[in-house]
């Protein structure tokens, strides 16, 4: 994965300018994460396709029965495309992630054949698009932040902390961007959790098994920072 970083590091250089998620953020992590899965590197083009199909469907926000109806058909796709593929695994398995889905088990059972392409699908969205947006957000941040670019720059030391605070910063969701109502509500259910014991949370008692929303800002007015200092 470095040899690659670099690799795609020294052709930005050489331009001199890029399109960040063309040049690095989509090749970079999904490269990898086909190779993890075992998947052909040549599909790219196509498992990305039917990611977008799922995630990004090319119809307006408020055509939400045409984005539905282009989801489920895209889905259908990928179970077909993960079906093939699974079946292939359990014939000639190999050393990746598919081979040892195809093998795994759960609470002493075997993954089922209806759970492997569900587990696949998961993977396919999260591996294909969930790294590209955060390495397009912490670059954006760097660029609208001089200062902790700086900070970096100067001092490599601080890059750890930095790739911390960024992942906890910019949590990359559904919430972001001109999301309906409906959508942001369906988001922050996603991102649920539910505490295991009772907390006190910024002066506020919280109870065992209250469902709780990871937020990355302080979006109600609590006086706590919004983000650390890198470092």
């Amino acid at each position: 994965i470095r040899a690659h970083a670099r690799q795609l590091i020294d052709s930005i250089y050489d331009k001199g300018e890029c399109e960040f998620d063309e040049a690095f953020a989509i090749p970079l992590p999904c490269v990898a994460f086909l190779g993890l899965m075992g998947l052909p590197a040549e599909d790219l083009d196509l498992f990305l396709e039917l990611k977008d199909g799922i995630i990004r469907p090319p119809f307006p926000a408020e055509d939400l029965e045409g984005a539905m109806a282009f989801r489920k058909k895209t889905g259908e796709r990928i179970y077909a495309t993960f079906e093939k593929l699974i079946d292939e695994k359990i014939d000639q398995p190999k050393d990746d992630l598919m081979s040892l889905l195809v093998q795994a088990e759960v609470d002493g059972r075997p993954v089922t054949s209806a759970e492997m392409p569900d587990i696949s699908f998961l993977l396919l969205l999260g591996g294909l698009d969930t790294v590209t947006a955060t390495l397009g957000c912490s670059i954006a941040h760097f660029a609208q932040h001089p200062a902790d670019r700086q900070k970096v720059v100067d001092d490599p030391r601080h890059i750890p902390a930095a790739v911390e605070e960024l992942l906890r910063l910019l949590l990359n969701g559904q919430v972001a961007g001109q999301a309906e109502l409906h959508e942001v509500v369906t988001a922050l259910d996603a991102l649920q959790q539910r505490l295991v014991r009772d907390l006190d949370i910024a002066r506020f008692d919280v109870s065992n098994d209250a469902a709780v929303v990871e937020l990355n800002e302080d979006v109600f007015g609590f006086d706590l920072p919004i983000t650390d200092e890198l470092h």
